[in-house]
């Protein structure tokens, strides 16, 4: 949606940033909480400076003492061979895979994660993963320790930001998304098992250069989560839901997610 088009759908009723952080409690978020947030800016309406704006009032509504964790992914730094959104012509594959930049956490940029997850991980505060296709950032209390190790092959593993979230009893926000990019159900994935291994790479500095590194990663799997997430929602006695702005907004317990949707791969996969 273009910034007339935000300005247009919102004439004569501009949203403030008291009013913001009102909804944000109302939904149930304080200080202290550990906070593991999927943001979407255009749902929320047009604010100004908007994504730096929200950015600050998330880290704000959980204080020095709780934590925000968003996803930094970067599938762009992947192997084209296994591209589909969009594909690239075979031939291109071996110049992309020579041509590809290292993945450097300070300015890498993520794709398509937003641009609230893109002010948050260039916070000066912020901490991020170093994963190369599927970091996370965090600020606050803990931060590195909950962003810093990962498994380079299972990037959803027990001991990624996601196991990491999960033993901190971690509140998910969906603020203006919903369960059809619910990273947490990932966690499931991996321990439930029985990924199937997907051969791939990605640019890295491996000692001190820049390096094209094959590995086979999990191939994890986001085609029924919306169906996961309903299920999910119809029993869960976590979720809270309400509206950040003019974004339909949900706030539920990640390990209540992951263990349901555990037990539902179990059964439905």
């Amino acid at each position: 949606m273009s910034e007339q088009a935000l300005i247009d759908k919102n004439a004569g009723n501009m949203m403030s940033a008291a009013s913001l952080r009102l909804q944000l409690s109302d939904l149930g978020i304080k200080h202290g909480d550990c906070v593991f947030a999927h943001t979407s800016l255009s749902q929320i309406g047009w604010l100004p400076n908007g994504a730096q704006l929200m950015a600050e009032i998330l880290v704000e509504a959980v204080g020095d003492t709780g934590l925000i964790c968003v996803p930094t992914f970067t599938g762009q730094n992947t192997d084209p061979a296994n591209w589909s959104r969009p594909p690239v012509p075979h031939a291109w594959h071996a110049e992309i895979r020579n041509s590809m930049p290292a993945f450097q956490p300070e300015f890498t940029p993520s794709r398509m994660m937003g641009a609230i997850n893109e002010v948050l991980r260039t916070m000066p505060e912020a901490y991020r993963g170093t994963h190369p296709r599927s970091s996370f950032a965090a600020i606050g209390a803990g931060a590195f320790e909950v962003v810093n190790e990962y498994t380079l092959e299972a990037e959803f593993d027990d001991c990624s930001a996601l196991g990491k979230l999960y033993q901190k009893n971690a509140k998910v926000l969906f603020l203006g998304t919903d369960f059809a990019n619910c990273t947490c159900f990932h966690l499931a994935e991996h321990r439930v098992g029985g990924l199937r291994s997907l051969p791939g790479g990605s640019a890295m500095i491996v000692d001190g250069k820049r390096r094209w590194v094959d590995f086979a990663g999990d191939d994890y799997c986001d085609d029924d989560f919306e169906i996961l997430g309903a299920d999910f929602a119809s029993v869960s006695k976590t979720m809270k839901t309400g509206k950040i702005g003019r974004a339909d907004s949900k706030l539920f317990s990640m390990r209540e997610a992951v263990d349901f949707a555990q037990n539902w791969m179990d059964k439905s996969r």
